[in-house]
């Protein structure tokens, strides 16, 4: 269905929801290991929502370009996103709780702008998404993980079990992280979430 829509859009039917369709099929090439494509969708969808100018397309898409790039090891052009996201949700305060916690407030250059992203959530018309996206700064990535399943999200709860599994394994609860690593990993081996999968299986190396 993604892909139909998008080759409408390609062949000459321009769609409002063309970036986030692009946004989406980024997620699922990314899971699938395809980095490239993931990378190229999220650049075109930036594009597209650039273009379109509204803060509920650019905020999810600046967010999500610039979770990509620090994947990738790619700083400069994250943190250069990154300054530019913060800028954009002072402006919007009350659309910027969804598109920061969707892919941003769990990335560790979100804590370089803390202050901000604190002050902007504290803005927010969405309690809930206020809630998630402090628990993201606060580095309880088990807390939005819990949010995320009661929400009926598998996808985005299993994101954040592994990157719960990732801080708590950085500051030595080793045995914590391995529960949540054990989470993800079953929803992803579901799916054949190949890259997360990987991800997944190498920091529990590290563990054994």
């Amino acid at each position: 269905m993604t892909e139909e829509f998008i080759r409408e859009c390609e062949a000459g039917s321009p769609h409002y929801m063309e970036s986030t369709a692009r946004r989406e099929r980024a997620r699922i090439r990314e899971a699938r290991g395809d980095l490239a494509g993931a990378l190229a969708d999220n650049e075109e969808a930036l594009s597209l929502a650039r273009a379109i100018s509204d803060p509920q397309e650019l905020l999810p898409n600046l967010a999500a370009l610039a979770a990509a790039f620090e994947v990738r090891g790619r700083v400069d052009e994250a943190r250069a996103l990154a300054r530019e996201l913060i800028e954009v949700a002072r402006l919007h305060p009350k659309d910027a709780a969804l598109g920061l916690s969707l892919d941003f407030l769990f990335t560790h250059l979100a804590l370089e702008h803390e202050p901000e992203l604190r002050e902007i959530l504290s803005n927010s018309s969405f309690p809930r998404w206020e809630s998630l996206g402090l628990a993201c700064l606060d580095r309880d990535f088990v807390t939005a993980a819990e949010v995320w399943a009661e929400g009926g999200s598998p996808t985005w709860e299993a994101r954040l079990r592994l990157r719960a599994a990732e801080e708590l394994i950085e500051t030595g609860r080793r045995s914590e992280g391995e529960v949540q690593l054990e989470k993800a990993l079953e929803f992803y081996r579901s799916v054949g979430a190949t890259f997360y999968i990987n991800r997944a299986e190498q920091l529990l190396a590290k563990t054994a």
